[in-house]
């Protein structure tokens, strides 16, 4: 049990934290800045085709969110994905690779022409058991961290372009 003199000394450091936290400024994520200077955030739109499409955007949104721009752009991205055994001796059956390809193109939202055009290729290798379940989950998961590799690469390339000419 608390002593007295330690109750109300805590209920001082409640109160005190009370204040502080209701003295803070809650802003949208959408500008940073005072009130009077402020900035605002105009996101890169991203528009992936394939059935990647939630995994790579989700990466590209996590990888592009801090990138603060005047003009308004958007991304189009063209993925292909395959995936094949590498196996030259057949007992060695069990190691595959995931080749994803993507062709991107930047566009100015406003004038809508487009402003770069590149591609990428990210290759991955794996193992996996003969374990159903725990083939399937491998091949998930190694897809995943190909299609978040191949957004780095892509973000990267994109964001040094746009700083380049923004």
């Amino acid at each position: 049990m608390l002593s007295r003199k330690s109750y109300i000394i805590y209920i001082i450091f409640l109160l005190c934290n009370f204040f502080y936290l209701s003295s803070c400024q809650m802003y949208p994520l959408y500008y940073y800045g005072t009130a009077h200077d402020k900035k605002y955030i105009n996101p890169i739109e991203v528009f992936v085709s394939n059935d990647l499409n939630k995994e790579i955007t989700r990466n590209f949104h996590f990888l592009l969110s801090h990138v603060l721009t005047h003009r308004k752009y958007k991304l189009n991205v063209v993925l292909v994905q395959s995936i094949d055994n590498i196996s030259v001796e057949s007992y060695f059956n069990n190691t595959k690779r995931i080749n994803l390809k993507a062709a991107y193109s930047l566009h100015e939202i406003s004038k809508k022409n487009v402003l770069y055009k590149s591609s990428a290729e990210v290759t991955s290798l794996f193992d996996f058991s003969n374990q159903q379940f725990s083939k399937m989950r491998i091949n998930k998961n190694i897809e995943e961290k190909t299609a978040a590799e191949l957004a780095e690469n892509i973000s990267i390339d994109i964001i040094s372009f746009i700083k380049s000419i923004d």
